[in-house]
């Protein structure tokens, strides 16, 4: 009966323990590396049905996630010529 009580006594202290690094990781790393990108992505697809920014993944959950910034009015995003400058680059 001990025995039992001392090994669900460390599960939750390891729970526990658990939820404060996870908690205190997601306050000083909350976003993702990629995150602002697959936005800016979704945004301009659903702006310009421009698809060649960040094509390795589903077009989907990237709209999904940029449609709320539709509702901010004209974002000024100046890309028009970055296209070529990267192509450039890279080619």
């Amino acid at each position: 009966m001990m025995k039992n009580f001392f090994y669900k006594l460390i599960l939750i202290s390891l729970l526990f323990l658990t939820f404060l690094i996870l908690i205190s990781a997601a306050k000083k790393d909350s976003l993702t590396t990629d995150e602002s990108v697959h936005l800016f992505a979704g945004y301009t697809y659903l702006t310009r049905g421009d698809f060649r920014l960040d094509p390795e993944h589903p077009p989907l959950l990237k709209e999904i996630g940029a449609w709320p910034l539709l509702f901010f009015g004209n974002l000024k995003i100046p890309i028009d010529g970055l296209w070529d400058k990267a192509g450039n680059f890279y080619y």
